[in-house]
């Protein structure tokens, strides 16, 4: 073993110093693993968030159209609460699956 490598392993401070990175980038709270995880949790959040923000958009534009447009409004009413004219009879059909 040549002697710096000796000294440096002997000195306490130098051994303290190794260890207490040893221990921060494998065992602590915050190792490198963690911090891996972390980055990559926060990657799918971002694309969930943008994702979402895309989804509001389209929302708020089908929103603008419904309040605007009579035709929009009574095609809505129309397919999802089964409205109808009084000479009109209305028949739902279910498929099975």
């Amino acid at each position: 073993m040549p002697p710096y490598l000796f000294r440096l392993l002997t000195n306490r401070y130098a051994l303290a110093a190794v260890l207490f990175s040893f221990w921060m980038l494998f065992f602590d709270s915050n190792s490198l693993w963690n911090q891996w995880k972390v980055s990559q949790q926060i990657e799918q959040l971002q694309l969930k968030s943008t994702y979402y923000e895309q989804e509001i958009q389209s929302i708020e534009q089908a929103l603008e159209e419904l309040e605007t447009n009579a035709a929009t409004k009574e095609k809505f009413a129309r397919e999802h609460y089964l409205m109808k004219h009084h000479n009109e009879d209305v028949f739902v059909v279910e498929e099975n699956n």
